[in-house]
């Protein structure tokens, strides 16, 4: 099974408060968001120094996506009541997979970002700031399921 540095130290959903586990990991989950922001950051400066305008404007994509996200993740959610019930088992399997893919894709985004060099050509930079957009995005979209499946837990009223 994959390690997963998100889930370490962590019981498991079922062993807190379904509100405080799920903080606990959307906030390890926005640490690792955070490092991949810095990280884009000084690629970010590098072509800001450099006057490259293409790859300038691909970052800033890039950039405005996952801030977009970091949002959605840091949006306040103390005043959402959970059930008392504790999670079931295949709830919990289902979170803790969805919480591995968004650790594995900032990974993997974090990993390309590292892999660039400047020797790069134009083209070889573009094609892999394109697939970090596209691993963002599938960043996005599982964040997103994976509050769908908090919310089917939520008491409303």
């Amino acid at each position: 099974m994959n390690t997963s540095k998100i889930h370490y130290d962590f019981n498991g959903y079922g062993e807190y408060p379904l509100s405080e586990g799920e903080h606990m990991i959307r906030d390890r989950i926005l640490e690792c968001m955070n490092g991949l922001r810095k990280k884009n950051e000084t690629c970010l400066n590098k072509a800001q120094d450099e006057r490259r305008e293409k790859l300038l404007s691909q970052i800033l994509s890039i950039k405005k996506r996952m801030d977009r996200i970091t949002d959605d993740m840091k949006k306040s959610i103390d005043e959402i009541y959970y059930k008392f019930e504790k999670i079931s088992a295949t709830d919990e399997a289902a979170i803790r997979e969805l919480d591995i893919r968004i650790e594995e894709k900032i990974t993997q985004c974090s990993e390309t970002i590292d892999s660039l060099a400047c020797s790069d050509t134009d083209m070889h930079i573009s094609d892999r700031y394109t697939q970090i957009m596209q691993e963002i995005g599938e960043v996005e979209k599982l964040f997103h399921e994976r509050i769908k499946k908090f919310k089917r837990m939520q008491v409303y009223g």
